[in-house]
């Protein structure tokens, strides 16, 4: 997944905590949007900045017909399913999918750019990771190590598998007292993972990039 990230800012340049390769990254009031390639076929996305309004008929407005959200439910370990068909029908409108949690998403057409548009969450961030399997994601707008940036917690036992879009794969991270030579994956802005872990535990992160 291809993502390009744009703040919109009066005085403040974000040098290094959230510039990664072709993303250009201002600051003002970390206010502003995040342009996020959805490819062809499955992917798992995130919401990477929070609206003034998360449902899914406001983030994703206009799609290919035919395409589908999966949002994974932790308690029944069952995927629940919102199609588009000229609209989300129904349900979506109240479908709230805040940052920090991804969705496999199944684009039937074209690749296609979405564009989110928020607030980054800045300050003491907390995101429930439950045991067993989950669908997460950052909570900010950052291209950055799993593990050492972002803050990801890891147990031993341990598993975060990461999709890849191009072969419709997972490459798997297993945590044995670190996760291994290679360390946890890289993940892109507006990019979601499985996770399972053997014990419920909080992601907690302190996020301030105007704080030196």
């Amino acid at each position: 997944m291809k993502t390009k990230l744009s703040i919109l800012t009066a005085v403040l340049a974000l040098a290094g905590g959230l510039t990664v390769k072709a993303q250009t990254v201002y600051s003002l009031n970390i206010v502003g949007y995040c342009n996020v390639v959805v490819p062809a076929n499955f992917s798992i996305i995130a919401n990477p900045l929070n609206a003034t309004n998360n449902s899914i008929n406001s983030l994703f407005p206009s799609v290919p017909n035919g395409s589908t959200i999966y949002r994974f439910n932790t308690n029944s370990c069952q995927f629940v399913s919102y199609n588009y068909f000229f609209g989300w029908g129904n349900n979506s409108g109240t479908n709230i999918l805040n940052p920090g949690e991804g969705v496999f998403f199944n684009n039937v057409g074209a690749a296609f750019t979405n564009t989110f548009v928020g607030e980054v969450l800045l300050g003491s961030l907390t995101n429930p990771v439950p045991s067993g399997f989950a669908l997460l994601a950052s909570q900010v707008p950052q291209s950055a190590p799993l593990d050492s940036t972002l803050g990801f917690p890891g147990a031993n036992g341990d598993t975060i598998y990461r999709f890849n879009p191009t072969n419709q794969q997972y490459a798997s991270y297993n945590y044995f007292f670190g996760w291994g030579g290679g360390g946890a994956p890289t993940l892109n802005v507006g990019e979601g993972f499985f996770s399972y872990k053997v014990g419920a535990t909080n992601w907690v992160r302190s996020f301030n990039p105007n704080v030196p």
